[in-house]
């Protein structure tokens, strides 16, 4: 569910947030990467994440975001590279996280991407607070491939109030991977010590920003092909319509001269009819003239007959 902007202004976050009297600081002036790899590690994870769970309004996704955990003192802090917590009140902006702010959620998800200068306190002190937090699963990432430690993915789980290690594998792909149950992600490490998330249950790898906007560009330059197909199509649909207008135009012209010719064709008939009646009287008549004049021969031989018997010829 979207935020509305009515919440959006409630809220607004300030730079620094001031609670009975203290001030909560929303940054220390610390840059967010001491080099790319930690860069890209921090800010794709982040948006990938923010990605997945975009239709949740209840999971919030962050990093280099001050988390406030002890009310009244602003020294109780740490800054995770990427978290999740879920049971957020929305997606508003915010300038940093105070728990109890928050209704108390902590995050469920936290990790940190080693660099030189802080590696080995993400792996005690900051370890230590996140336990104490009792944030469900803390993850370690070496971007540069186990400079920092080996194996360069490491993942703690809390149980009974204490971390315990969440066991990290090669596969036979030869990725290193860790399921988080958080997430309900797989957390790899790919071949050229990339950091990708896989989602066990489609079997499909969560697009990293630039594989999006790639996706995005394919989806753009699909529907522009699809879209001028169409036009083609109906082009083409258009000129057939227009031929076969013309067409259907054409047999109607032929109809009605076939229709005029057949009308045609009856009056020669009944013409026909009439004269052979006609002329079918016409013979009758000559039939009957020809037996008349076969009985005026057959009358005029019998007087000639009878002419020479009187006469005493016979």
């Amino acid at each position: 569910m979207a935020t509305s902007p009515a919440e959006i202004d409630a809220y607004r976050p300030s730079p620094a947030e001031i609670v009975d009297g203290v001030v909560y600081p929303s940054s220390d002036g610390e840059p967010l990467a001491e080099n790319d790899l930690q860069y890209s590690a921090i800010t794709d994870t982040v948006s990938t994440l923010r990605a997945w769970f975009i239709d949740r309004s209840d999971v919030y996704v962050a990093g280099d975001m001050f988390v406030y955990y002890y009310r009244g003192d602003n020294s109780r802090r740490v800054a995770p590279d990427v978290f999740a917590a879920f049971g957020a009140s929305g997606k508003h902006p915010r300038y940093s996280w105070l728990i109890w702010n928050e209704g108390g959620v902590v995050p469920r998800f936290v990790m940190e991407v080693a660099a030189e200068s802080s590696w080995k306190r993400d792996a005690t002190e900051k370890r230590d607070i996140y336990e104490e937090m009792e944030v469900e699963e803390y993850w370690r990432f070496d971007p540069e491939g186990g400079k920092f430690f080996s194996p360069p993915l490491v993942g703690d789980r809390l149980e009974n109030g204490l971390y315990t290690p969440i066991h990290v594998y090669t596969d036979e792909q030869g990725i290193l991977r860790g399921h988080s149950v958080a997430l309900g992600l797989d957390i790899c490490v790919m071949l050229d010590s990339q950091l990708r998330l896989y989602d066990p249950l489609s079997g499909q790898w969560l697009l990293s920003p630039a594989e999006a906007v790639a996706s995005q560009r394919e989806i753009a330059t699909a529907q522009r092909e699809t879209v001028a197909v169409l036009r083609e199509t109906t082009a083409s649909l258009r000129e057939k319509d227009t031929a076969l207008q013309e067409t259907t135009a054409s047999l109607q012209e032929k109809d009605v001269a076939l229709q005029e010719t057949t009308a045609s064709l009856q009056e020669t008939a009944a013409t026909l009819r009439d004269r052979d009646a006609a002329l079918q009287e016409t013979v009758a008549t000559l039939q009957d003239r020809d037996a008349e004049i076969e009985r005026l021969r057959e009358r005029n031989a019998e007087i000639e007959r009878l002419l020479r018997a009187a006469r005493g010829e016979g």
